[in-house]
């Protein structure tokens, strides 16, 4: 069980540290690319390093509540939901 805690932990850092960079390339300022949610085409944007994956879930009836932004760790597969999305979002790396 501790183990799981400690790779939760780490999979949360990793998205604080992702979401500390969205929007800004580090080259120029601007985004690499940009998920543009629940309007834009079903994509998946990995970070730079490629460790992880930002990627959006469309509206399902009976599956989910609505669109939703999810966060998915290449080396792993673990998933985790970042948010519900009510109106838009546009993340990106």
């Amino acid at each position: 069980m501790a183990l799981h805690n400690a790779h939760q932990v780490w999979l949360i850092l990793g998205v604080a540290l992702g979401v500390a960079s969205l929007f800004l390339d580090q080259a120029n300022g601007q985004p690499a690319a940009v998920l543009e949610l629940p309007l834009g085409p079903v994509t998946r944007l990995a970070s730079p390093d490629g460790s992880l994956i930002l990627y959006g879930v469309p509206f399902q009836k009976g599956l989910n509540e609505g669109p939703q932004l999810w966060l998915e760790d290449a080396r792993t597969g673990q998933r985790q939901k970042l948010l519900d999305i009510s109106d838009g979002v546009a993340a990106g790396w």
